[in-house]
């Protein structure tokens, strides 16, 4: 995992390890229920799935029983996070847990039926090049699936941020991460 940096894999850690996670699960769980629902609208099946980005096992709690899933890889570059995954035979599905580095994605051409990611992409710097790599990963005819923080979510913080170094330092640097509009994001799977 040579590409992940430090303080990366640090705030990574820390949110496996924080006390009130459950106040960010409410939203996550409400998310992959989405997602989930999505694997109903079609009539195939995904014998080999990749989640990436698997923080506490949202999607796999809710996958059994929706869209023919045999196998699900959960991905993360986080141990610590990688520890609050089950696996073995979940509703069905055989789940199994792997430490990876987001930014390489490290898996074949054409090896995946269904990669799905449930708002985990904005922790990766090279966006462009994952949604790449998460495409020539698939078979053709097979899915991908994934939620991410659009272009207005935090709007009003990253203004505070603004207004308070402007004020204080007379200029603004980033303090979150730039995020995609929906047709910003539909442009970068090509």
């Amino acid at each position: 995992l040579r590409k992940v940096l430090p303080i990366k894999r640090a705030q990574r850690d820390a949110c496996a390890l924080r006390g009130d996670r459950e106040h960010f699960a409410q939203l996550r769980g409400e998310v992959a229920e989405r997602l989930i629902d999505r694997l109903d609208d079609t009539t195939r099946t995904f014998p080999k799935a990749l989640e990436l980005g698997c923080a506490d096992g949202q999607i796999l709690a809710r996958l059994p029983g929706h869209g023919g899933v045999a196998s699900l890889l959960q991905c993360d570059s986080s141990q610590k996070i990688l520890d609050l995954c089950q696996t073995g035979s979940v509703g069905g599905i055989e789940a199994s847990k792997r430490l990876v580095d987001e930014e390489e994605y490290p898996f074949e051409e054409g090896s995946l039926d269904l990669v799905i990611s449930n708002l985990a992409l904005h922790w990766i710097n090279d966006v462009p090049e994952t949604l790449t790599r998460i495409r020539r990963s698939l078979r053709p005819d097979s899915l991908f699936l994934a939620s991410i923080l659009g272009g207005d979510t935090l709007v009003e913080l990253r203004h505070a941020f603004a207004i308070a170094e402007m004020e204080r330092d007379g200029g603004i640097s980033p303090h979150v991460s730039p995020l995609a509009g929906v047709a910003d994001a539909g442009n970068l799977l090509g």
